[in-house]
C-alpha cells in the first residue's frame, strides 16, 4: 500500500530526496495505523461492551449455575479451585472452558492474591488439552475469567 501511495505521489509531485521520502512513508505508516484501529475499534468495541454488561449484580450466572451443577455440562476437569468442561456453542473442534470457582467478574477484578489462582487456570488447560490429545498444538482465547 505504501508503494502504490508513494508512486502516484512521485509521479505527481516529481523526484524526492531521501528525508522528503522517509517523511512520506512515515506518514504513509501513521494512516495505515490508524486507519486499521478505526477498523478494529468497532469490533472492540462490541467487546468492551460485553464486558461492561458482565459485572457482577449478586445473581448467579452461568458458570455459577454449572459450578453448582444446576445445569448439566460435559465436564472435563474439576477440583478445589476450578471446574473445565466443554462448550455448549463451540467455535472450534475442540473447544472448552476453565473457569475458577472463586467468582471473578473479569481479569480486571484479579488481585494480587489471585495470581495463583489464574496460573492454577493456565496449567489446567494445558493438561486438559493434553488429555483431549491436542498433539499439534492449541490456542488460548481471551480470558474472559
Amino acid at each position: 500500500m505504501a508503494g502504490i501511495i508513494l508512486g502516484r505521489l512521485v509521479r505527481q509531485v516529481g523526484r524526492f530526496d531521501l528525508p522528503t521520502t522517509v517523511k512520506y512513508l512515515a506518514a504513509i505508516g501513521l494512516t495505515s495505523r490508524l486507519l486499521t484501529a478505526q477498523r478494529y475499534s468497532s469490533s472492540n468495541q462490541d467487546e468492551v461492551s460485553k464486558a461492561q454488561k458482565a459485572r457482577p449484580d449478586g445473581k448467579p450466572t452461568i458458570f455459577t449455575k454449572i459450578i453448582e451443577k444446576q445445569i448439566p455440562a460435559d465436564i472435563l476437569y474439576e477440583d478445589d479451585k476450578c471446574i473445565a468442561f466443554s462448550d455448549v456453542n463451540p467455535q472450534a473442534p475442540v473447544h472448552f472452558l476453565v473457569i475458577p470457582r472463586k467468582p471473578l467478574s473479569g481479569i480486571g477484578a484479579a488481585q494480587l492474591e489471585d495470581q495463583n489462582l489464574l496460573g492454577h487456570l493456565l496449567l489446567v488447560a494445558k493438561k486438559v488439552a493434553e488429555d483431549r490429545k491436542l498433539e499439534n498444538g492449541y490456542r488460548i482465547g481471551k480470558c474472559t475469567i
